[in-house]
């Protein structure tokens, strides 16, 4: 007969302690995929238009940036569901090149002063969410990696 679980033996039905923060981390990872799907889309749907205004740096950039945003989102979100010491890491990392990539494409392509002037709000926008994602992972904690060292998860 197998006894009902108390505080010091958690049942595996105990919510996980940061499951809320995990499930912000994943809408917002979702939604930079869901972005970076519709400019490919946009790309390639409008390529002609693009050519004829000659759009720079052109619509093969935009159909595979997006794309790469929406893998990258993609598998941010897969990566909140696996439960392996590396993962937070991995998943701040992917954040950090979703961040830097924004911001090549933002100092490195873009022609217009217009487009540069809420560069201290985007700055503040991207630091929080690199903030947010350390923190929702767990991913610069180091009783995460230890922890799941000793129960075998690595």
């Amino acid at each position: 007969m197998e006894l009902p679980p108390t505080a010091a033996q958690p049942s595996s039905s105990t919510p996980y302690r940061g499951r809320w923060r995990r499930l912000i981390l994943a809408v917002l990872l979702l939604y930079l995929c869901a972005l970076g799907w519709g400019r490919l889309q946009q790309s390639l749907v409008t390529w002609d238009l693009l050519v004829q205004f000659g759009a720079r740096p052109g619509p093969l950039y935009l159909a595979l940036s997006g794309a790469a945003w929406g893998v990258l989102g993609l598998a941010g979100a897969a990566l909140l569901l696996v439960r392996r010491a590396w993962a937070p890491r991995l998943l701040l990392a992917l954040a950090l090149v979703i961040a830097l990539s924004y911001w090549a494409d933002l100092l490195l392509l873009t022609r217009s002063a217009e487009a540069l002037v809420s560069w201290p709000f985007a700055l503040l926008l991207t630091l929080l969410g690199l903030l947010f994602t350390a923190w929702a992972t767990g991913a610069l904690r180091k009783s995460t990696f230890t922890r799941a060292s000793k129960q075998g998860k690595l």
